[in-house]
């Protein structure tokens, strides 16, 4: 079971002194927030409100002797600020940007593909890459347009998707879909 989880089952709850069960509640109840305000809210503001709830300047100045402390919070808040930078220029929330960065890292520890081999990939993964031959499956209307993306009215996103794919092809590209 997840940690987030354990802070609902009442069989923990039961065995724990009331202050660490305190602490676990105040836990789950910042983890629930950053949840929902994950996919609502800008990244740059979220992430810089969660360094500040978790304290972890303070763990990095605690931790680590001062220079270094410091070059560390320097690193993180860079990322931040890419973040919240890539968020808004991508108009992307946080969920989205993280689950891009996990592809992106996945993809990119897989440089031992020969070069004449088939690379499978997202298109949001293909971004800024390009390929002799791309093959784009499943143009059916619901996947690419997503459907969800049709229900929100965000067609254009899907239409950028769709350049960006159309563009990694340097040779040939191929296009198909079910009848």
């Amino acid at each position: 079971m997840s940690l987030s989880a354990a802070t609902h089952e009442d069989a923990l709850r039961a065995a724990i002194p009331i202050r660490a069960r305190e602490a676990m509640d105040e836990f789950g109840s910042t983890i629930n927030r950053m949840r929902y305000r994950a996919e609502r809210e800008p990244a740059g503001r979220l992430l810089a409100e969660l360094l500040c709830v978790i304290g972890y300047e303070a763990y990095l100045f605690d931790t680590f002797d001062k220079p270094q402390a410091r070059a560390r919070w320097e690193s993180v808040n860079d990322f931040v600020a890419w973040l919240a930078k890539k968020g808004e220029t991508d108009g992307k929330n946080l969920l989205e940007l993280t689950q891009m960065i996990a592809l992106v890292t996945m993809l990119e520890g897989r440089d031992d593909t020969p070069p004449d081999a088939v690379r499978l990939t997202t298109i949001h993964a293909a971004k800024g890459l390009e390929f002799r031959h791309v093959y784009l499956v499943g143009m059916e209307e619901g996947i690419l347009p997503h459907r969800e993306a049709i229900a929100r009215g965000n067609i254009d996103e899907e239409r950028r998707l769709m350049y960006v794919a159309i563009t990694r092809a340097q040779q040939t590209l191929e296009l198909t879909w079910c009848k």
